[in-house]
C-alpha cells in the first residue's frame, strides 16, 4: 500500500513539473545535449560558442559569434509539462531570421534547414 502512495506521489509531483523543474535547477546546462547538432554546424562554419541563454529556464540556449557576422541565437522550448520540445534558431539582424522545428526532427532535415538559413547571412 505505501508503494502505491508513493508512486502515485511520484505521478503527481511529475505531472505539475515539480520534479523537473528541480532538476532543471540543478543541472541548467542538461539542455545541450538537445542542441548539438545546431551547435556543431554553426562552430564548423567558425562561430564561436560566447554565451549560455537563460539556463534553467523553459527557453534556454547558446548564442554564437563570428567576427564581421550577425550572432546567431539557439533556444531550446522547452516547457516543464511538455515533451514535445522544440528548437529555434536565429540570425540576430533586423528583423531576425528564424527557422523552427522539433527536437525530434531527423539529422539530414536539420542540417537541410540550417544550410537555407546559413545562406541567409
Amino acid at each position: 500500500m505505501l508503494g502505491i502512495v508513493i508512486f502515485g506521489g511520484f505521478i503527481y509531483l511529475m505531472g505539475m513539473g515539480g520534479l523537473e523543474s528541480g532538476f532543471r535547477n540543478q543541472f541548467p546546462l542538461d539542455y545541450l545535449m538537445h542542441l548539438t547538432t545546431e551547435v556543431d554546424y554553426f562552430k564548423e562554419k567558425g562561430y564561436q560558442q560566447i554565451d549560455y541563454v537563460d539556463p534553467g529556464s523553459e527557453q534556454p540556449g547558446v548564442l554564437m559569434q563570428k567576427e564581421n557576422s550577425p550572432h546567431i541565437r539557439i533556444i531550446l522550448d522547452a516547457p516543464i509539462n511538455s515533451i514535445n520540445y522544440t528548437v529555434n534558431v536565429c540570425i540576430m539582424e533586423n528583423p531576425e531570421i528564424c527557422i523552427h522545428y522539433t527536437v525530434a526532427t531527423d539529422q539530414k532535415t536539420k542540417i537541410e534547414m540550417l544550410n537555407e538559413l546559413y545562406k541567409k547571412i
